[in-house]
């Protein structure tokens, strides 16, 4: 396993001296004929240690501070800001005044250049527990294959590295040689036997023109999981070699399925509770990560000072550490070891291994599809089969080749990066998936039935609207005729976030009831369909849910040919849902009426549907915007978006020049600061406090606000801080520690009388779903087991209900206090408290953080370095990605059929079409569905956490 982290050009990570602190690592010693040799633990490595002739020098501090400053030994510079100073920025309060610290101080912050980054490898526990027992020629061995493994992959990593070069660094340039200092470790902080190289890898690189600059890391990032599989491949390879087996394992839900996540040990040493009575640290890691952090954040929150022994100490707390483990645990000895057998799941066939790799998305790229071949075979395939296993797969017919990720032709230099250059690949039932979904939209353009009397609706329209005492807009009304006079089998209503979509859907109901149709509902999340239901009185359900009572065998729901189905925040559907649900529909001769905004939250699944039906038909759509009532916040939701010259908006169609990206996210910036909406804080934790405290002074009821963030990680620290405070006030009270569950990991979770909680898992009999909401009335230990929990939940109509559990027979739950921006999506609030995050923030995250605002202030947190990265990205698109749109490489055909059907008075039939492609049309998909293909929701609906599954 491979981990990248940043250090500064003071050699400085999370606020650690990394040179200090390795470089207080063991000598190893070893007992050879008697006599003890050393042996050290550091060394340099890169094409720039041949250079530098410092292969064999040993690895010294003042070499490493000079090296992250940006230096050679002789002083000379390697990047263009080698030894600048850092950077001194004011904190800013609320108000835009500067911050005094306790004692009236100005507080400021440094910020440095990046000095380098430690990419750290890791090796399974189990290695590192065989390592603690073995003898000493066994220990050089392990060490030896860890250290040869390890520059196996730095080769890789320099192989990946670019600099860039010309105007604006336009021109990227491959071929360069990097520097890095390696430093084995042998325990955690815990002490206890953990193998590890920390990799610093220092911020400059040497082209082959002999000119050495700072590196673009971005290929690091994008190949650092599929790299510390490579890793792991070559240590299996190298284990086996010295004679010990290798036991593979599979990660199982807690409810017992299969996960696809697969992980190896050595044979013998594989016991899962042996594992553990070793991995305190990875406990501890685990405990924070069913809370849902990060595999980063969890590292980082369970930190601690590392102060470690010399070797031989290390060693022989180790020997006692194992004498214990063998009076509870059956060990092998060495012997015993070598004897073991290998034991490997069974892999996937090739249409599972397809499923498999577009679980997210519907184009994949070379390290994305390495991944999921080392994920099916982890520890028994070499690096070598795994490049013979994807040569096999891309040049298969079942593959279709994808051209390379567009980049905007005032960013093309003379050479591209190679994410530019690199084939992209889809399964081939991915493109006849969009295929079918063109197809389908084009004919049933066709259908006049639904085209409804216009002066008919009207008048519905005006006695709906003296109903209610609501006149709605030219745009609204454009609008509903347009999905009810307009549009054949499928209409589509796209609309900036907070104009009013789903508050329509009452008026066109009204129009299609009295033509004779009922209208169903559904939407992605269990709250948007309960939100349509709420405020249009259409019956609507997940769209999971209704797929599976779609599908159900037994009991099948049935729709009819006058059956509307309306789908609200549409722009989060994968393509095999649109496909799915589109199918049904034209089966029964229904009507889908479509209505989102692909700039808003992406689809978790591949591809995005409704971006693929708007490319190829005509919409709908509103601009005006109601949920912000002020002037200036309407200014500043609307800049997120880009118009034409008749105010319609543009959806976007194709890569974005950085300049222009940078200007358009200028242009909001400047409107956010004029607003008084961002807040500079010192670090991550002054973040997390900042927000705390301006929500618990904010001058609105708790229903009228809301706390945004992008991470599990800053969801639960910023619920512990809430939560302390209301702790602390007497509003949560007679708390108890219960075993909760996500969806993989058990958890322990404090709960108290007052305390707000979400629903993770579906219920029908507790009649919950996921993202349900309640609030904590009372607990009393069960008269058996677990915690009896008295509740009220929140219901679709505003009231509430009392519900009573048993947490030893339902206990997914978890705090509802601060709220993920993808769970935010259609809510709205009066005070809006926003933790921004770096790698997380693009167009469509930040505007919808943003766009829940209603009447009052919204507020964007981040210490400088976030926010200067930030304001960076606000335009930034990075929607998700179809086939057809992305171009299928080397068929023209197909290419050109899908522009001309963008055109939207075309229809869309193949001549030419690659080997096995067939030509697909609705009335054949109407009596087959290629079943295998589609994701079965009912995974999702079977999440109900029962006692028997938690006994298991």
């Amino acid at each position: 396993m491979n981990t990248i982290k940043l250090i500064t050009d003071k050699g400085m990570k999370n606020g650690q001296d990394v040179t200090a602190y390795l470089l207080t690592g063991p000598t190893v010693k070893y007992l050879v004929d008697g006599t003890v040799q050393e042996k050290s633990t550091m060394w340099y490595g890169g094409g720039l240690s041949k250079t530098f002739g410092i292969c064999e020098k040993e690895v010294k501090q003042e070499d490493m501070q000079l090296f992250f400053q940006g230096f050679d030994l002789s002083g000379n510079k390697m990047r263009q800001n080698a030894g600048n100073p850092p950077k001194v920025r004011t904190l800013k309060d609320i108000h835009g005044k500067p911050r005094l610290d306790d004692n009236g101080n100005v507080m400021t912050v440094e910020q440095g250049a990046r000095g380098g980054y430690d990419i750290t490898h890791s090796v399974p526990k189990s290695v590192s527990l065989l390592w603690s027992m073995s003898d000493d020629q066994t220990k050089r061995q392990i060490e030896q294959a860890i250290k040869e493994c390890v520059e196996d992959s730095m080769k890789r990593y320099e192989q990946l590295v670019e600099v860039r070069t010309g105007q604006g660094g336009k021109d990227v340039k491959q071929d360069n040689k990097i520097l890095y200092s390696a430093h084995m470790q042998f325990g955690n902080r815990n002490l206890e036997p953990h193998l590890h190289v920390h990799v610093l890898t220092y911020n400059f690189a040497q082209n082959a023109d002999g000119k050495s600059r700072g590196m673009d890391g971005c290929e690091l990032f994008r190949w650092r999981k599929t790299n510390g599989m490579l890793f792991d491949a070559d240590l299996s390879c190298k284990l086996k070699e010295l004679g010990f087996k290798i036991h593979q394992t599979e990660k199982m839900t807690v409810q017992g399925e299969k996960t696809g996540e697969r992980a190896w040990e050595v044979a013998g040493l594989h016991d899962r509770k042996l594992i553990e009575a070793v991995s305190s640290r990875h406990l501890e890691i685990a405990k924070a990560k069913g809370y849902g952090m990060s595999d980063q954040d969890a590292w980082a929150r369970t930190r601690k000072h590392k102060d470690e022994p010399d070797f031989l100490e290390l060693v022989e707390y180790f020997q006692k550490l194992n004498d214990g483990l063998r009076e509870e645990f059956n060990i092998p000895s060495l012997e015993e070891l070598k004897e073991q057998k290998d034991v490997m799941h069974a892999t996937p066939n090739r249409q599972q291994f397809l499923e498999r790799l577009h679980t997210n998305n519907a184009v994949v790229s070379e390290p994305e599809i390495l991944q999921q071949i080392m994920q099916e075979c982890r520890g028994h395939i070499s690096t070598k089969k795994v490049r013979d296993i994807f040569n096999t797969i891309t040049t298969s017919s079942e593959i279709v080749a994808i051209d390379p990720l567009q980049l905007h032709e005032d960013d093309r230099g003379a050479s591209l990066s190679r994410v530019h250059t690199e084939t992209r690949f889809a399964a081939k039932f991915m493109l006849e998936m969009e295929m079918n979904i063109v197809h389908m939209v084009k004919k049933r353009e066709q259908e006049e039935r639904w085209k409804f009397d216009v002066s008919k609706s009207l008048d519905i329209i005006k006695e709906l609207e003296q109903e209610k005492g609501f006149k709605v807009s030219d745009e609204q009304r454009a609008a509903l005729l347009n999905l009810t006079g307009e549009t054949g089998g499928i209409g589509v209503l796209k609309g900036l976030a907070g104009t009013g979509k789903t508050a329509v859907s009452e008026f066109y109901k009204k129009i299609f009831e009295a033509n004779g149709s009922k209208l169903y509902g559904c939407a992605v999340s269990n709250e948007a369909a309960a939100k349509l239901q709420k405020e249009s009185d259409i019956e609507s359900k997940s769209v999971a849910k209704l797929l599976s009572m779609l599908r159900d065998k037994k009991k099948p729901f049935k729709l009819t040919s006058t059956d509307v189905v309306v789908v609200d925040e549409a722009g989060m559907m994968d393509t095999a849902q649109f496909r799915a649900l589109g199918h049904y529909c034209a089966a029964a001769g229904a009507k889908m009426v479509i209505q989102g905004d692909i700039q808003q939250i992406a689809p978790v699944g591949a591809g995005q549907g409704m971006s693929l039906i708007q490319d190829v038909m005509k919409t709908s759509q509103l601009t005006e915007i109601r949920r912000q009532k002020l002037t200036t916040d309407k200014d500043i939701a609307k800049a997120f978006y880009e118009f034409d010259e008749d105010g319609k908006v543009i959806d976007y169609g194709g890569p974005q020049s950085r300049e222009d990206t940078l200007k358009k996210s200028a242009v909001v910036w400047a409107k956010l600061v004029k607003n008084n909406s961002v807040i500079a804080t010192k670090d991550r934790d002054d973040t997390i406090k900042s927000i705390v405290k301006d929500y618990l002074t904010a001058p609105c009821e708790e229903a009228k606000k809301i706390i945004l963030a992008h991470t599990n990680s800053d969801i639960i620290d910023i619920n512990t801080q809430l939560r302390t405070h209301y702790k602390d006030a007497g509003r949560i009270k007679d708390v108890v520690q219960m075993r909760a569950v996500n969806n993989t990991d058990f958890f322990n979770l404090e709960v108290g009388v007052g305390e707000r909680i979400r629903f993770t898992a579906n219920d029908t009999d507790m009649k919950v779903n996921n993202g349900t909401k309640a609030v904590i009335t009372a607990i009393k230990p069960g008269r058996k087991e677990g915690f009896d929990i008295t509740c009220m939940v929140s219901q679709i109509d505003g009231t509430e209900r009392e519900l009573k559990f048993n947490t030893s027979q339902y206990c997914a739950i978890n705090h509802n206090y601060a709220s993920t921006i993808h769970m935010a999506q259609g809510q709205g609030a009066s005070n809006v408290f926003h933790m921004a995050n770096v790698g997380m923030a693009d167009n469509s995250s930040m505007l919808v953080a943003f766009t829940r605002l209603t009447d009052g202030q919204y507020k964007m947190y981040g210490d400088y370095p976030t926010i200067d990265s930030v304001k960076e990205r606000l335009k930034l698109d990075r929607q998700k990605t179809n086939v057809l749109a992305s171009g299928v490489k080397g068929n023209s055909d197909i290419n050109t059929k899908f522009q001309e059907a963008k055109q939207r008075d075309t229809t869309f039939k193949i001549k030419t079409r690659p080997s096995n492609l067939k030509e697909l049309n609705i009335d054949e998909w109407a009596a087959k569905v290629s079943e295998p293909y589609i994701p079965d929701p009912n995974k999702q609906e079977k999440k109900q956490v029962k006692k028997q599954t938690l006994q298991r």
